[in-house]
Order: structure tokens, then sequence, then C-alpha cells
């Protein structure tokens, strides 16, 4: 649930940067450089949190009993870096398969700096978010590519996702963990 903060600031900080001509060019220039700082602080948060956790599980009488690869490997791992490392799996696949795609075709899909919005956004909310972000994205995107196409008279025009990655994730984020972390269905997907 912290790590989900965390997440939320990030996100947040970057929504605010995108809207603005001076933050989409920083963006733009040091894209790759926001996502691994994002990535590393969020890892960085886990770490803190996955050591205090050793300790108070340790300081509590009842902790003695405990083996030290269960608090490391299922309280620490699984818990709190696993979602993370799984979401992190799939935002490199998806920024390798968008970064190829995109080369081949002459950049016709995405703008620069919009790959790593997504991969960022992918990682940020975690595992099984991301499996929600996806269908969320392409549905928004649908809906709205139908609308503009029904509304609108030139039939040969290009909708960008660009402002779609972020508030996407934010709702997600704020959706799952508020809503529907405890159906069946997402403890289903959780590690």
């Amino acid at each position: 649930m912290i790590l989900s903060s965390v997440s939320l600031l990030i996100l947040g900080v970057i929504w605010g940067t995108s809207l603005n001509v001076k933050g989409r060019s920083l963006l733009m220039r040091y894209h790759l450089r926001v996502f691994y700082t994002s990535a590393l602080t969020l890892f960085s948060y886990a770490a803190y949190l996955g050591v205090r956790l050793y300790k108070a599980t340790y300081a509590h009488p009842i902790g003695k009993f405990f083996d030290i690869e269960y608090v490391l490997f299922f309280r620490v791992g699984v818990r709190l870096f696993a979602p993370y490392l799984a979401s992190l799996v799939f935002a490199i696949i998806f920024m390798w398969v968008a970064t190829a795609y995109n080369k081949r075709y002459n950049e016709r899909f995405f703008e620069r700096e919009e790959i790593q919005l997504g991969g960022l956004s992918l990682l940020l909310v975690g595992h099984p978010g991301w499996i929600f972000y996806l269908i969320t994205l392409v549905a928004l995107y649908l809906l709205l590519h139908t609308t503009y196409y029904l509304l609108h008279t030139n039939k040969n025009f290009r909708l960008p996702v660009y402002r779609l990655w972020v508030p996407t994730a934010i709702f997600v984020i704020l959706i799952s963990k508020y809503w529907i972390s405890g159906s069946v269905f997402w403890i289903a997907l959780q590690f």
C-alpha cells in the first residue's frame, strides 16, 4: 500500500511535468533518465521498507520464531519486490517491442518520450495492476478513437496516446488499491 503511494507521487510529478511545454521538452530530453530514476526510487524505497520490516519482525517477541528465509523471501521478497519486478519485466518488454516497431515504421506510432512514459506507467502500477492497466488503456483509446472518428469529417488522423499513459496509470492504481484489491480475481492474480 505504501509503495502505491510512492508510485502515485512519481506519476503525479510526471503528469504535471508533461502538461506544459517546458516540462514536455524536459521529458523528451531526459526520458530514459526519468524512467531509470523512477525505477531506482521505487526499488530503493522498497528496500528501505524491507529493512524496516525485517527489523520490526525480529524486534517483536514472536519474531524470534520466524525463519530468516521466510522473512526475507516471503515477507520482503514476494510482498514488496515481486509485484514491481514482474511489472518491470513487462515494462522492459513493452519498451523494447514498441521501440522496435516504432523504428521499423518511421516513428509512426509513438513520440520519442512516449515509450518510456508507457513503460514507466506499466512499472509503477505493479502486478497484477499492469494487466488492468493495459485493458483500461486499450478500452479508453478505442473509445476516444471511435468518438473522434464519428464526430470529425477528416478520417485520416492520428490520435496520440501521449496524454493517456499517466492518468490511466493513476486511475488504475487508485481503483486497484481501494476498490478491487480484495476481489477474488485480484487475489488470484497476485503472487
